[in-house]
């Protein structure tokens, strides 16, 4: 990883003490995250990262003691050490965030510091927590009573709001419940597993992670704790930094394929045993959560959640209640015991089985159904959630279709790294897959995910890599075209009348369609002649993709914008919810394809000036997904900045028209 900007001599520094606090961040590993600065720094006026305990104690004893002027994010071994007695009574330090890996341990000694906001082993709940303290208090609303939507709080609709965005640099890949959306992590999982030419192939990267996250041994020790050839209930204990697993984050299981492979294959083998003894089981998982992570539970009785992280659970539910009797930190408020039923006759789900006769572990990932929820007691905010393990993918035929195209596109790169990649462009994380890909020769992976973030140089340099007469690079090469100069329109719509007409690969061919509906529609504003390329796309991908292809969706997308700009505005509005339901069955929903979704729709909600609240809510989700995509480049994307005009727009009761970007189309 690289090592962050800031340099550490620091006589001659001093943390901020103006309007916006400083961040000094204090671990061994803070110099190695690429990216944790530029996050920090949506939030906090500076940021220091020091791996040096003396030179971080030098910047902070020296600062300006009035007023409070610093938050320190700590690891937990520098914080035992320093916080109790150097740092808590300093004036100048207002909020101390502690980062470990042993919460239970920590929270003893950050328990009796007031300044210690919240011990996690989740840098995403740290930055919410961060986010919630610098949060100001919230203003009321101007009274205008000319507008029914008037009042309607839409996150980033103010430029001055973009500099310190609630959501926007979370890329949240840790979130603990998701809803029914991870054929993507699924995917992921699969290519881990398939057993690697080279038995060893990622046992670098297991001692380096161990090495990274130890802080009670050495890398060494907690590395030699597992051991390949040990019966999996005499190694695993659920404080061992590799075994803290989330299904959705990606960079985490790739980093951990070598012993996630060894992991599964031991669960797997006590799965069996565990069937072959019962048929039926039922066991108890205890957790606290917070109050949205409840609602989420409670709003979808009947319906399937996914547990991202492993599940150790008891076979009697009060051991699970006892196993709540510390409280992680005050952001936590529920309770919550999972009746999870277990029935060995539901295939596909994920493997579990018994460490001993009280505990049942189940592998990260898990998917349920939620079949009751119940408060067991008032006073204290305890809940009982029935569950039934169920097949760990949606089992309907578009989703099981879509899971094979995808999967076999993947084996066919024979390249489980450069597959690794495509899922995190799969996924709409643009910022991760171009650093994934970097020092690579994937020459048009590089270019489109640049493209999509608007870095139309970039892209238009690692196109220069690739050869002329590639179908696929000339795609590309007609966006870059479209997206930089009106001067170039004809040099693009000439290479996508060539794709349209010679490419082999209908996906391709159907893609040109649509770029070549979009000179129509935009440029030449020959309506009708928009609709038959978009037709042309959707028909393609009809008669030849999965029923469920993001591409289908995209081809809708464009349909539904024609009949908006014809005042078909029934027709428009089906067409938009038509495209968002089949976005829903397998991409999560902070993708950015489904923020593109949500904006044609509410293009038709706004249309009514009883549904001005509806569209303002789906304009806010969709600012929130488009900034996470462009995490690098949102300041000055035009997808976020014309969606914050709309939001102006409606607001003001103003008319919508049909979206001018290449970007919603593609």
């Amino acid at each position: 990883m690289a090592e962050a900007s800031t340099t550490h001599k620091t006589t001659d520094k001093q943390a901020s003490n103006e309007n916006r606090l400083a961040l000094v961040w204090l671990d061994d590993n803070a110099l190695q995250d690429p990216e944790a600065k530029e996050i920090f720094l949506s939030l906090f006026k500076k940021v220091f990262c020091f791996n040096q305990p003396l030179e971080c104690l030098e910047l902070v004893e020296s600062a300006d003691g009035e007023p409070a002027c610093i938050s320190m994010l700590v690891s937990g071994k520098y914080g035992q050490m320093y916080v109790p007695n150097r740092l808590q009574p300093l004036n100048q330090i207002k909020s101390i965030y502690v980062y470990c890996m042993d919460t239970v341990r920590h929270n003893q000694w950050a328990q009796l510091c007031d300044k210690v906001r919240c011990v996690e082993s989740d840098f995403g709940k740290i930055f919410e927590c961060m986010q919630k303290d610098l949060t100001p208090p919230e203003k009321p609303a101007h009274h205008q009573p000319q507008h029914e939507h008037s009042t309607i709080e839409v996150e980033l609709p103010q430029e001055q709001q973009a500099e310190a965005p609630q959501e926007e640099f979370v890329s949240k890949p840790t979130e603990r419940f998701t809803t029914d959306a991870n054929l993507h992590d699924q995917l992921a999982l699969q290519l881990l597993l398939k057993k690697p030419a080279n038995d060893d192939d990622g046992v670098d990267d297991f001692k380096k992670y161990c090495q990274n996250r130890a802080t009670t041994a050495s890398g060494e020790e907690v590395h030699d704790h597992f051991q390949v050839d040990t019966p999996l209930e005499n190694w695993y204990k659920p404080d061992l930094c590799y075994v803290d697993l989330n299904a959705t984050d990606l960079f985490q299981l790739w980093a951990l394929r070598w012993f996630i492979r060894i992991f599964y294959e031991q669960l797997t083998v006590k799965c069996n045993q565990f069937n072959a003894s019962s048929s039926t089981r039922i066991v108890y998982y205890g957790t606290w959560v917070r109050t949205g992570e409840l609602d989420k539970i409670k709003q979808r009785i009947g319906e399937f959640i996914i547990c991202n992280e492993l599940l150790l659970a008891y076979t009697n539910k009060h051991d699970a209640i006892k196993s709540l009797d510390v409280k992680i930190n005050d952001q936590v408020k529920h309770r919550i015991i999972f009746e999870i039923n277990i029935d060995k006759h539901t295939q596909f789900t994920v493997p579990y089985g018994e460490l001993d006769k009280d505990r049942v572990l189940l592998w990260c990932g898990s998917r349920h159904r939620i079949i009751k929820v119940e408060l067991i007691d008032e006073n204290d905010s305890c809940w009982l959630v029935g569950l039934s393990l169920s097949p760990t993918l949606n089992r309907n035929q578009a989703t099981q279709d879509l899971y094979e195209d995808y999967s076999k596109s993947l084996r066919n790169l024979d390249d489980t790294h450069h597959a690794f990649g495509r899922i995190l462009i799969y996924k709409g994380l643009y910022s991760q897959a171009e650093k994934w890909f970097e020092n690579t020769t994937h020459y048009e992976e590089l270019a489109e995910v640049t493209l999509r973030q608007n870095l139309c140089q970039k892209a238009s340099d690692y196109l220069q890599q690739l050869p002329e007469d590639s179908h696929s690079a000339n795609l590309l090469r007609a966006y870059v075209y479209l997206l930089t100069s009106s001067d170039n329109i004809g040099k693009g719509k000439l290479l996508l009348t060539k794709i349209y007409s010679d490419a082999n690969d209908d996906i391709v061919g159907a893609r040109a369609a649509i770029a070549l509906g979009f000179i129509e529609f935009i440029v030449t504003q020959k309506t009708e002649e928009a609709l038959k390329y978009f037709t042309s796309a959707y028909d393609i991908l009809h008669r030849n993709a999965p029923e469920i292809h993001p591409d289908v969706a995209k081809s809708l997308i464009a349909i539904g914008y024609v009949h908006f700009a014809k005042d078909n505005l029934s027709e428009a509005e089906k067409i938009f919810r038509e495209a968002l339901a089949i976005q829903s069955q397998f991409l999560p929903y902070n993708h950015p394809d489904i923020g593109k979704g949500r904006i044609g729709l509410a293009h038709c909600l706004a249309a009514n000036p009883k549904k001005g609240k509806e569209a303002l809510q789906e304009l806010g989700s969709a600012i929130r997904a488009l900034i996470r995509a462009y995490r690098r480049t949102f300041k000055i994307h035009p997808e976020v900045l014309l969606t914050r005009s709309e939001i102006e727009r409606v607001q003001n009761d103003k008319q919508l028209h049909a979206r001018n970007l290449l970007f919603d189309y593609i």
